[in-house]
């Protein structure tokens, strides 16, 4: 029977309550079931059968204890759990009358109430258990085939067994004497037996009475029974039940007559044993303990080449490598502990190549002594499986390294010394060259490493020479694929008439070329001593490399077009310092550049982190097949080093977004006590990780509030982590809200009884990407941009932040807001309400049913990566690499959905879109569409919105958001 999770009722009226209850024991593993109202949960156990019911004692419509009452009827073995924020001792009192298992009143503490609900599971599943251990033991009696009868001191039955009785019913029905079975004497049964077998009779009788006596501990005895119809042999034993109590007996009889018969059914069951061993799939060899080869099957013939009479003159050492043969002490060691040993190693062929192998090894009892069986299975496509998953962490490690070294860098040969670092760390090959188009379209060497030589004179004697061989666009593949604009991958780059021999014996060559948009910037060229050295995913993961190191390349550009600008502007205003016009037009076009430079920024850093966060996603889903523990480690902790980029890389937009005066603020009416609560709610994890607590003061009187939600809560949560971060293990902090009606202000303090600040640390505190040197920027991590931005989103609600602090006691941050920004009078305080949310079924459909999927992006291993999850989600989907590509497949296809990248050479994403809404063919015309881009510029989901698509998402792409956003529009569009 299939196992199923436990399944616990949650009835409350807190709609909050109930979703985090929900969301928590899913992932506790139970299977929650909600109700909002007493006679909605009273209308559940009508249809279902719960394990745990956690109960409100204040409901909407009834009271806790009448649905308590409910269960209790319907289902007694169901353990409950009240829950209240409002329990009386009568109530409790009642409650513990009627049985309840726990009781807890909120705000309660969440690990206490699911270790209730776990131990409730427990008890229910015990009683269960018991229940069924018992009905087990009697099934287990009643289908032995041996006749079984439980005697007392006088030699009384007190119990029989189903086959005892069906016995004594048949053999005595034409007997003048009763049935042997509860109320006779079976001594007395033994003792008047007479004619044929009656010897057993009293041989029986004899051996009873010496066990009831003590004289033995048991008794058995082998005797014919003859019936009239046929001759049946049986063996009889008798044992005395152990301990103080009255004396019992037990004596089975078990009908040995097929015994006799069993020696023919041995030999058959060798023959058949002989016929497993030789047509089992695996190989299987038998060795005695000397290791000798005493039998082999066929397959284990072609496992290792060797012919079935070659194979029984060798010892099992001969078929392994010599470097991975284990002692045979230690094998053996293992079959005594566990009974058999599995392990894998490297079995030789008889050609000499090596071949991993899985063994099982197990023993096998003989009358001459133990043997040992050992089944051998060739697992070469499972190690190739694991390395290639190997190879796709690999991968991942490297365009997380070069998308972090890349934003850090803005020196073009800065840039080409990196990704040669890169490729050498991670990748085995011959060697790498990096050049760069110049204004006069000639190609300059940037950077060329070849390993063997270790940087000695000789490499730099053949880097002299390849910067000499290879100058121009159109020579050797390099400038060849500059030429071309595409990808060159030769397994014998000898056979190319443009190919100029870099160093000798190379065999094998590719070469990436390095674009922004339609500006051709340069060339990777990598290769190899070995033929066909280079795989299509070797080409995948160059040309995600390679665009990020274009957009690093063009980053660097724009850069150094700012510094020159700046320098021209400076020289301008010393030399015309009259002329305010032109400095003015110079100025605009720097603001520009920058804007520029941010945008790229964004875009540039958001694309390859795309990649990066979704590939481990997809990973970690297990879309490319099962991982081991050490690789799903390494994939979360890559996906970790993705979130803390994403992170860095918003804090630095929002501050360069506030410092250009584009920040744009979203105030609308909010309730207070939400923003806190939510903004707690985020840093739980953070503070149970260290064992804090966190203390929360609301206000007096519910207020609502003038703000944009998202910032004040960014500037919650970013003190609140800040005391978290400061603050020792176990120790405490908190946030108190205080209202001054009179002075028309909130202050919203979080504090801590953490580290502390120093007095004269205290002026530097706010300044961006400064950290203090007290220690902290050795020992605690972080970027010094936190509280430059919260005092800056602070500001721009026209309040500000105070701080106070002593050194080694604690801190206290106050964000000061003017009740309203606007000065209008107080926003009454209203309640929400929740709506409830109906999901529709999605029904499973045949493979060619499911969703059609048309997803245009110019980066392919974006473009490959979610492929993979859709497809995995049941999708079908078609990739287009261009806007002009995807206009031409629409039409054919009819998707039912389209993901468009925004930016995109040729037709633009927002282009795309707008084409597409204008379709004459009405079915292509209202198909929902999602913009996906990397841009990260305030305006920009709503200049994709009014191009006409359906939805918006930024890079990184959250995978599960992505499957949830295509869902909805989906059902939106039945």
């Amino acid at each position: 029977m299939e196992k199923t999770n436990p399944r616990i009722l949650i009835v409350d009226d807190d709609a909050n309550l109930l979703a985090t209850m929900s969301d928590i024991l899913k992932i506790k593993g139970f299977e929650p079931v909600i109700a909002r109202t007493g006679r909605a949960a009273l209308a559940q156990i009508e249809t279902y059968h719960f394990d745990v019911a956690l109960i409100d004692l204040r409901l909407e419509d009834i009271s806790g204890l009448s649905v308590l009452k409910g269960i209790r009827e319907h289902f007694p073995e169901t353990e409950c759990i009240l829950l209240t924020g409002y329990a009386s001792q009568n109530s409790a009192i009642e409650a513990i009358q009627m049985g309840v298992y726990g009781f807890f009143q909120k705000p309660f503490d969440m690990e206490q109430v699911l270790l209730s609900i776990q131990r409730a599971v427990e008890k229910n599943a015990a009683r269960v258990a018991l229940q069924e251990s018992q009905r087990f033991a009697q099934a287990t009696v009643d289908a032995l085939s041996s006749h079984l009868a439980i005697l007392d001191g006088t030699g009384a039955i007190l119990a029989v067994n189903r086959a005892w009785r069906e016995f004594a019913k048949n053999n005595f029905a034409e007997n003048s004497i009763p049935p042997a079975w509860e109320g006779i004497n079976y001594l007395a049964v033994c003792d008047s037996a007479s004619g044929p077998g009656s010897e057993g009779a009293a041989a029986m009788s004899a051996g009873i009475r010496s066990v009831m006596n003590g004289e033995r501990k048991e008794f058995s005895l082998e005797y014919a029974c003859h019936s009239p119809n046929e001759n049946r042999w049986f063996n009889a034993r008798v044992t005395r039940f152990p301990g103080k109590g009255d004396l019992r007996v037990a004596v089975a009889h078990e009908n040995i007559t097929e015994r006799k018969q069993a020696e023919e059914a041995v030999l058959e069951s060798e023959e058949r044993f002989r016929v497993i061993f030789e047509k089992a799939n695996d190989a299987i060899h038998i060795d005695d303990a000397d290791d000798r080869i005493l039998a082999v099957n066929s397959r284990m013939c072609e496992l290792t080449g060797y012919s079935r009479e070659e194979l029984l003159k060798m010892r099992v050492a001969d078929l392994q490598a010599p470097e991975a043969r284990r002692p045979g002490n230690v094998v053996k060691a293992e079959l005594v502990r566990h009974g058999n040993s599995i392990f894998e190693t490297l079995n030789l062929h008889r050609d000499g190549r090596r071949i991993p192998v899985e063994i099982s090894i197990g023993t096998i009892e003989f009358p001459g002594g133990e043997l040992y069986i050992s089944v051998v299975r060739d697992i070469t496509e499972r190690k190739q499986a694991e390395a290639n998953l190997q190879q796709r962490i690999n991968q991942l490690e490297l365009l997380y390294e070069s998308g972090l070294a890349f934003s850090q860098l803005l020196n073009p040969a800065e840039i080409a010394q990196k990704i040669i670092a890169l490729l050498g760390s991670k990748l085995n090959w011959h060697h790498t060259a990096i050049r760069l188009v110049r204004e006069t379209n000639e190609l300059e060497l940037v950077a060329f490493h070849l390993p063997s030589l270790g940087g000695g004179p000789e490499e730099t004697r053949v880097e002299e020479r390849l910067r000499k061989m290879i100058t121009k666009i159109g020579e050797g593949m390099s400038g060849l694929a500059i030429q071309q604009s595409q990808i060159i991958r030769s397994g014998n780059v000898n056979d190319h008439p443009q190919y100029v021999a870099t160093y000798p014996g190379i065999h094998s060559g590719l070469y990436v070329p390095l674009k922004s948009g339609d500006r051709m910037l340069g060339v990777i060229s990598i290769e190899s001593e070995q033929p066909d050295a280079f795989s299509e995913a070797d080409e995948q993961l160059l040309a995600t490399l390679a665009s990020q190191a274009a957009n690093a390349f063009e980053n660097a550009r724009l850069y150094a077009e700012i510094n020159r600008h700046s320098e021209e502007l400076e020289q301008r205003v010393q030399e015309r310092t009259g002329d305010l016009n032109r400095v003015n037009a110079d100025l605009a076009r720097a603001v520009r550049v920058k804007d520029e430079f941010l945008a790229s920024m964004s875009h540039e850093l958001r694309t390859p982190l795309t990649g990066i966060l979704g590939l481990s996603e997809a990973l970690q889903l297990k879309v490319y097949g099962e991982l081991s523990e050490k690789q799903s480690k390494t994939l979360k902790n890559i996906e970790e080093s993705g979130r803390h980029l994403l992170d860095l890389i918003n804090d630095i937009l929002d501050l360069s977004k506030i410092e250009a005066g584009k920040l744009d603020l979203q105030f609308a009416p909010c309730s207070l006590a939400d923003v806190c609560m939510g903004s707690l709610q985020l840093i739980k994890g953070m503070a149970q990780k260290k064992d804090q607590r966190v203390y929360y003061s609301p206000p007096t009187d519910p207020i609502s509030v003038y703000v944009d939600a998202r910032r004040l809560k960014q500037m919650l949560v970013n003190l609140l982590g800040n005391a978290i971060k400061f603050t020792p293990q176990n120790g405490e902090l908190g946030l108190d809200v205080q209202t001054n009606r009179s002075g028309r202000k909130i202050k919203l303090t979080v504090w801590d009884k953490g580290i502390g600040i120093k007095t004269e640390d205290l002026p530097n505190l706010f300044k961006p990407f400064v950290q203090l040197d007290s220690g902290l920027a050795r020992e605690y991590s972080g970027t010094g941009l936190g509280l430059s931005l919260v005092r800056r989103l602070a500001e721009l609600h026209n309040g500000g932040i105070e701080v106070e602090s002593t050194f080694g006691e604690g801190s206290r941050f106050t964000i000061v807001l003017p009740w309203s920004p606007e000065n209008t009078t107080p926003i009454p305080y209203v309640p929400k309400r929740i709506t409830d949310r109906l999901s529709k079924s999605v029904n499973t459909l045949e493979r060619a049913n499911f969703p059609l999927v048309l997803f245009a992006d110019d980066n392919e291993m974006v473009l490959q990566m979610v492929s993979d999850f859709l497809e995995a989600r049941q999708y079908r989907v078609i990739k287009a690499r261009s806007g002009t590509e995807l206009l031409e497949r629409v039409t054919e296809y009819h998707p039912n959905i389209m993901l468009v990248d925004i930016q995109m050479p040729g037709i633009g994403g927002l282009e795309t879109i707008r084409r597409i809404r204008s379709h004459p063919d009405p079915l292509v015309a209202t198909a929902p569409v999602i913009a996906v881009t990397a841009l990260a510029m305030p305006s920009d989901r709503e200049h994709c919105l009014q191009a006409g698509a359906d939805d918006y998402m930024s890079k990184p792409l959250k995978l599960k958001a992505l499957a949830a956003t295509i869902k909805a529009l989906l059902e939106s569009k039945q």
